[in-house]
C-alpha cells in the first residue's frame, strides 16, 4: 500500500468521540478522509457501536454515560440515538 494510503490511526476510543466537541473531531480526523463525517454523524455511530458492545460486555459507567445523553444531549441526532441504545440494552 502506498504510504499516502496507509491508516493514519488504528481506532478511535469510543468514549473519547461521544465526547468530542467540534476542535477535538477536526484534531482527531486531521488528514483523514472520514473528516466528511461531521460531529453529529461521528458520535451518532460512536453511540451505536457502544451499545453493540455494551450487549456483549456490559460496562455500567459507559451505560451511565448512554443514560445521561438519552436525556440531556442538546443534539437531537445524538440524544435519540442514544435513547433508542438504552432503550435496546434494556430489553
Amino acid at each position: 500500500m502506498h504510504q499516502a494510503y496507509a491508516p493514519s490511526t488504528q481506532s478511535l476510543n469510543l468514549l473519547d468521540v461521544i465526547d468530542w466537541d467540534e476542535d477535538a473531531r477536526r484534531e482527531a480526523l486531521q488528514g483523514s478522509p472520514i473528516k466528511r463525517a461531521s460531529l453529529s454523524m461521528m458520535r451518532r455511530n460512536a453511540i451505536i457501536v457502544l451499545g453493540n458492545t455494551l450487549t456483549h460486555s456490559p460496562d455500567s459507567s459507559a451505560l451511565a454515560k448512554l443514560q445521561t445523553i438519552a436525556t440531556k444531549e442538546s443534539d437531537v441526532l445524538v440524544q435519540k440515538t442514544a435513547e433508542v441504545v438504552v432503550e435496546m440494552l434494556a430489553s
